[in-house]
């Protein structure tokens, strides 16, 4: 910006190109450093969530490439936790030996056009009501992380360790209601608000196996909108 010429446009002009291109200029920066960290990341080495090699772990990074819905999700207890949740669009099954992904982030995060005041300042979709403490952690993983990536995480998977109901049964119960349109044809969890094939990186925050179906939970370092590749003609 420049200062007021009386009598003239000129800094009102500036202002205009300086709003034009300072978007351009921050969208540069932040692919730039998201680039450094990727390339720090990938020599330690990242873990495919789609390959099935089973090399994920707790506090590791993985990448995923797949159909998810995003939206806003809240705790049942208080609903006064909230996060943008991403969500396989359609839940795996539960023999297939394919992982469901779950995710929690910052909705403030979104850019256009899925950004919105209505996800970000709405009630979230709910969690149910045995995930409360679930959900509590999630986002505490989330905000320690984003803090600090490399956050060391241990203190915080012991106090979910005291209370394993919360590791399993509370993971699967939750993924299962994000990721179906109709929990048990019941229209009070209508699917949430977007849905697009999705790339990127993530921290896993959580594994929580049970007998038919694993859920990875994870902090996303970032995601983008990306067509899945061409299936190949057999």
């Amino acid at each position: 910006m420049l200062p007021l010429v009386p009598g003239t446009g000129l800094s009102i002009k500036a202002k205009a190109e300086a709003e034009r291109v300072q978007p351009r200029q921050r969208e540069h920066a932040v692919e730039q450093i998201l680039e450094r960290v990727l390339s720090s990341l990938e020599r330690d080495g990242i873990s495919e969530l789609d390959a099935g090699d089973g090399q994920i772990l707790e506090g590791g990074w993985f990448r995923f490439h797949r159909h998810l819905r995003f939206g806003a999700g809240s705790d049942d207890s208080t609903q006064s936790i909230k996060a943008l949740v991403l969500v396989d669009r359609q839940a795996v099954d539960e023999h297939g030996g394919e992982p469901g992904l779950l995710m929690f982030g910052d909705a403030g995060h979104l850019r256009a056009p899925y950004y919105s005041e209505e996800l970000c300042n709405g009630p979230g979709r709910r969690s149910g009501s045995s995930t409360g403490v679930l959900f509590a952690w999630l986002q505490e993983v989330r905000r320690a992380l984003e803090e600090d990536p490399r956050a060391d995480l241990d203190s915080l998977r012991k106090t979910l360790a005291d209370r394993p109901r919360e590791g399993g049964h509370a993971a699967s119960t939750m993924y299962q209601l994000f990721a179906r349109d109709d929990w048990m044809d019941k229209p009070r969890f209508p699917q949430l608000l977007h849905h697009a094939p999705c790339e990127g990186i993530a921290q896993a925050s959580l594994i929580a196996a049970e007998e038919t179906l694993t859920v990875v939970m994870g902090s996303p370092l970032y995601v983008r909108v990306r067509g899945m590749p061409a299936t190949p003609l057999s």
